[in-house]
């Protein structure tokens, strides 16, 4: 079922910035495109979250897999409305103004503070205040944001009155923390005060048929912003998109079909028209040179048939990707539903070492 919206962060296309923000105030759990287990298990985890009040939450996950969207619907399932969702990417801003944003200051805390001013703490009380890429953050602030998270109170810049708060802690990262952790960059205890529920969002190429889903979507969606007729999605180019890596996740995926649309001609999406990004398209080369490797087929012509030949040749090139069937599929030029109608036929259920559940998880989908 295609959904309103879809996980990525930076994902309307509405030029609108009121209008942007309007559909991020309003997102919720169900918006999310998402049928895959690994995504029904996320959302189900975030609906439970959202029922604890003011309980600190570490999002984790590559770029573009939707850490923002995630807070936002968190957040929106947490409040009843109204109240402040204020966010502040660590590194974005240099560590000085970092301090200054986050607790706010007094007039003359320094040579520019002519006034007092709020810190994002303060805004956010009552509400949630979401740190991105905390990992980022110095390790002076890291101390001072784990002082707030045990006193539920600071002082701004330059004040000596403590402000107390109540405000949910949202933070999200695409690093990983316990490696910096361990190479000092990171408070230990600060990320086990934060990680109190840890969500991990899955990359992309995890998702298995969402790839389609969320490409369907974008096509669709795509199409009516550039006043184009309605296009689909080739059986070899849905190959395609299943066999792509995608390290930009359903950002890089939004921008390859809102590119297909924009360049295509005819209403049929082809494999042609997906331009995808260095990284993406360095994978597929990659897969792409391992194809071109010559495999040996050995039988009696005399006493061999067609289906056996048919059957050591998808066999060898299955073991070539590991037996992702997508990926076998991309390599042999047929649509994924046909090799998947050809295994039955040859009586191929699964590689001979694993069983089908092993093979189904290999390819990120469910049969």
């Amino acid at each position: 079922m295609i959904k309103q919206a879809y996980l990525s962060e930076g994902h309307t296309p509405t030029p609108s910035r009121g209008s942007r923000g309007k559909f991020l105030r309003s997102i919720t759990f169900d918006d999310i495109i998402g049928e895959s287990p690994k995504m029904r298990e996320v959302i189900e985890l975030g609906r439970r979250i959202s029922e604890a009040s003011f309980l600190t939450v570490l999002i984790e996950g590559e770029t573009g897999t939707g850490k923002e969207l995630f807070a936002r619907a968190l957040h929106n399932a947490a409040f009843s409305g109204g109240e402040a969702f204020v966010e502040i990417n660590s590194s974005a801003i240099p560590e000085s103004l970092l301090e200054a944003e986050l607790f706010g200051y007094e007039r003359g805390a320094f040579t520019d503070a002519s006034k007092p001013k709020k810190g994002l703490l303060e805004l956010a009380n009552g509400g949630t205040l979401f740190l991105d890429e905390i990992g980022n953050m110095s390790l002076n602030l890291q101390a001072k944001l784990l002082n707030v998270l045990e006193e539920k109170r600071f002082r701004r810049l330059g004040g000596t009155k403590d402000i107390e708060v109540g405000v949910k802690i949202i933070a999200a990262t695409n690093t990983d923390l316990v490696a910096a952790i361990r190479d000092g960059y990171f408070r230990e205890d600060l990320y086990y005060r934060l990680a109190v529920v840890s969500v991990h969002l899955p990359p992309l190429r995890e998702r298995g048929n969402d790839i389609i889903l969320l490409a369907d979507y974008f096509l669709d969606l795509f199409c009516r912003q550039h006043g184009r007729r309605a296009k689909r999605l080739a059986e070899r180019t849905k190959d395609l998109l299943l066999a792509c890596k995608w390290p930009g996740n359903v950002r890089e995926l939004r921008n390859a079909i809102q590119r297909a649309v924009i360049l295509s001609k005819g209403d049929v999406i082809a494999p042609s028209d997906i331009s995808l990004g260095v990284r993406s398209q360095t994978t597929l080369d990659a897969h792409a040179g391992v194809s071109k490797g010559e495999i040996t087929i050995s039988f009696d012509p005399l006493s061999t048939s067609l289906d056996d030949i048919e059957r050591q040749a998808i066999v060898k090139v299955l073991e070539m990707t590991a037996w992702n069937k997508s990926r076998a599929a991309a390599m042999l030029k047929i649509s994924r539903p046909r090799l998947l109608r050809k295994l039955k036929a040859l009586g191929i259920a699964a590689d001979s070492s694993a069983t089908d559940v092993t093979s189904a998880r290999r390819d990120g989908d469910a049969h």
